[in-house]
């Protein structure tokens, strides 16, 4: 993945991805799972991994790959940082976070890369 350059317009087509998957259902302590209302859903890494997946499987297929590595790339791991959490899934697994923390977050992402 080192030789792989995400363009800005890549890092906002996965977020915006993320964003709607977890839109439809988000989960804590699983990268996939069942939401307390029983619909499918995902947390920020399950999240990440099924949209690059789809977008560009040519890239998550990679021998190699490291989703540690993605979170990186598209500025996810600063933007947890920034609010005292040490890793991605530290910040989706805290029982203080709810959904629309995680949306909000998705949100100044994709709007720093608009």
């Amino acid at each position: 993945m080192s030789k792989v350059r995400f363009t800005r317009d890549m890092k906002r087509r996965i977020l915006v991805r993320m964003r709607t998957r977890i839109r439809r259902g988000w989960v804590q302590g699983a990268y996939y799972g069942m939401t307390e209302s029983g619909k499918p859903g995902v947390c920020l890494l399950g999240a990440m991994r099924q949209s690059l997946l789809e977008l560009y499987p040519e890239i998550a297929t990679q021998h190699g790959f490291r989703y540690d590595e993605l979170s990186k790339r598209i500025s996810l791991d600063r933007a947890v940082r920034r609010r005292g959490y040490k890793e991605v899934y530290t910040f989706n697994d805290d029982p203080k976070t709810r959904k629309a923390d995680v949306l909000r977050l998705l949100d100044k992402k994709i709007g720093e890369l608009a």
